[in-house]
């Protein structure tokens, strides 16, 4: 390849940084204007910061509770272990955590930037370590104070036939006080892109990955509809609807600069203007047998010769992200 940087890149197990092209800055910042005007056109949303998570045992996830079969299908769930998953990679969780501005003991607390995404922060625990993973209010919405939020008035009215019918009363008025209606994809997309879509400048200058490349419809297909009561429509597996959702969330430009050993450079098979890093996380997650056997697909990225350096670092980045999955899914 003869694409030439001009500007740092950075890749690692998840994360990749690139600067963006002037064009693309000019794109973005329409997108968020459009965003501001559009995002919010749903009550919940529009008012989510008034309401308090109540944690998960309040929404019946035990035995013999409303909630049983989510709760169960939830701790099998790739969210249920996003806190243990900060935990396993502590050197470069408090490596970002550090270069964000946070103190270094302070990432797992529930007012960290960490926990809006890792972790069910309860109201009034906001000081202290999250302990559980994103759990049901983290998707659905926070559902109290009890007697503000949604958590009774959400339990009025008898469970429908139709389990797609929203007209329960209980369910048009949690509607009114916090609860996403999830069913409705747009809403779904948007709030999936709150974390699977990372545009924090600062955030990712700290090299936190951006989240682009995020299979929404093998997650829903795969895993999402797992908990749901009706069948996947084909509606809930559109990838144009989370392609929108992306798009109105633009990643900005940013660059990390970091020194990179020439032979790393050569690596790369490209001309050198400025510096190429490529981080391989030094922590092995415990899990992870020498012996361990996995099947994975070639890298096959399908790039043309002459295609943007950005795009074949994001392939790269992509693949060493589905190689340790498969690694993980392998354990």
């Amino acid at each position: 390849m003869t694409n030439q940087i001009s500007a740092s890149a950075r890749t690692g197990l998840g994360g990749l940084t690139v600067a963006r092209q002037p064009w693309i800055c000019r794109t973005a910042l329409l997108l968020l204007f459009l965003l501001m005007a559009v995002s919010f056109d749903s009550p919940a949303l529009a008012q989510r910061g008034k309401y308090k998570t109540l944690g998960y045992r309040s929404c019946g996830t035990e035995q013999g509770a409303c909630h049983q079969s989510d709760g169960v299908w939830w701790k099998g769930d790739p969210h249920f272990g996003t806190v243990q998953s900060l935990k396993r990679k502590k050197q470069r969780s408090v490596r970002i955590a550090t270069a964000y501005g946070l103190a270094p003991g302070s990432y797992l607390k529930g007012n960290s930037k960490c926990a809006e995404c890792h972790g069910e922060v309860v109201g009034g625990r906001e000081g202290k370590n999250i302990n559980t993973g994103v759990s049901c209010e983290n998707c659905h919405g926070p559902a109290g104070p009890k007697g503000v939020g949604y958590y009774e008035v959400h339990q009025e009215g008898s469970v429908p036939k139709d389990p797609l019918s929203t007209a329960r009363p209980g369910y048009q008025k949690a509607l009114q006080v916090g609860m996403l209606q999830l069913r409705d994809t747009g809403i779904r997309a948007k709030t999936c892109v709150q974390c699977h879509q990372i545009n924090d400048k600062k955030l990712l200058e700290a090299d936190h990955p951006t989240g682009e490349g995020f299979d929404y419809v093998r997650a829903i297909r795969n895993q999402i509809s797992k908990h749901w009561d009706y069948a996947v429509r084909p509606v809930d597996v559109d990838a144009g609807i989370f392609a929108s959702a992306v798009a109105a969330r633009p990643i900005p430009s940013f660059t990390v600069k970091v020194a990179a050993p020439a032979q790393v450079v050569a690596a790369a098979g490209v001309a050198r203007t400025d510096t190429v890093f490529i981080y391989v996380d030094p922590e092995v997650p415990p899990w992870l047998n020498p012996g361990t056997n996995i099947s994975i697909s070639p890298f096959a990225p399908g790039l043309s010769n002459d295609a943007p350096v950005d795009s074949i670092l994001i392939a790269v980045k992509n693949y060493i992200e589905y190689v340790h999955e498969q690694l993980r899914r392998g354990k």
